[in-house]
């Protein structure tokens, strides 16, 4: 943690100098309260952003809840008591399952096929990835780690991360809670950076599918502060708006960090990338 702090500083500091020049290169749009005409104007539909439907996910998990049943119905055929017992014991352990980890192994399970099954799965959780990496940075804020898959996440963190994710180091880590000044800056940056993949899905293939849990990270900080649910939800629409008009100035540049993490570039190959394409 101390070296990600002093790398992040570092960072600033080279920016600061013009060493680097998309680092903390990008504003967000003025904060306030923005309404539906203005969001058409923008050609934003903060509904496609703010209310991800994971439907590729959920066909996958359909499909394999379809073939386990389909063979779950041949193994009875074939010895229905010693079946029918199996059945009774594999529901009771997922029952189980369920309630004890929030049926983050299923959720696992079924992650793992759609990796397995789908390149369009693939493709958009790394565009979605792709997204908070790519905001941090142009906005100032380091990443330090990222994974594309549960399994990778689960492989390097057990269950504290089984989910495809994204890892940044703010510079001041108290600042979120430390009652400065800067905590409203910080705060609303972690916003844009919280919808960022949303964003990213969105410019890409029309609509957002993952990053609910994204939301509620945010909704929780949100509401830490004091903000009632109307305040909120404000600003997640000022955040999306803003994320949204940030990518779309660099639509192929968030595209190229995508395969480049596909391709599984180390953190330091996509922050020069970035580097290389602002400054050209």
């Amino acid at each position: 943690l101390v070296a990600s702090q002093q790398a992040s500083r570092a960072m600033a500091e080279w920016n600061s100098k013009g060493i680097l020049k998309a680092y903390g290169s990008e504003t967000l749009l003025p904060k306030r309260k923005y309404t539906d005409y203005e969001m058409r104007m923008f050609k934003v539909e903060p509904e496609e952003v703010l209310f991800p439907e994971d439907k590729t996910f959920s066909e996958i998990q359909k499909r394999l809840q379809f073939s386990l049943g389909g063979l779950y119905a041949l193994s009875l055929y074939a010895n229905f008591e010693q079946s029918f017992y199996a059945g009774l014991i594999l529901l009771f352990l997922a029952f189980a399952e369920q309630v004890t980890t929030g049926g983050q192994y299923t959720a696992l399970a079924v992650d793992i096929t759609a990796n397995a099954v789908s390149n369009d799965y693939k493709e958009r959780v790394s565009v979605h990835e792709a997204g908070h990496l790519l905001t941090g940075y142009l906005l100032g804020v380091l990443s330090t780690k990222y994974t594309l898959s549960g399994l990778e996440a689960f492989r390097a963190d057990g269950f504290q991360g089984s989910q495809a994710g994204t890892m940044m180091i703010e510079s001041d880590p108290g600042a979120l809670s430390n009652g400065k000044a800067v905590e409203e800056q910080a705060i609303e940056r972690y916003a844009a950076i919280a919808v960022a993949g949303l964003a990213a899905e969105y410019i890409v293939f029309g609509r957002a599918e993952g990053g609910a849990v994204d939301l509620l990270q945010l909704d929780a900080i949100l509401r830490s502060t004091g903000r009632k649910k109307k305040e909120v939800q404000e600003v997640k629409r000022w955040a999306a708006l803003s994320v949204v008009c940030l990518l779309r100035n660099h639509k192929s540049l968030l595209l190229e960090v995508a395969e480049a993490m596909r391709s599984r570039a180390s953190i330091g190959e996509t922050l020069k990338l970035i580097e290389e394409r602002i400054s050209t």
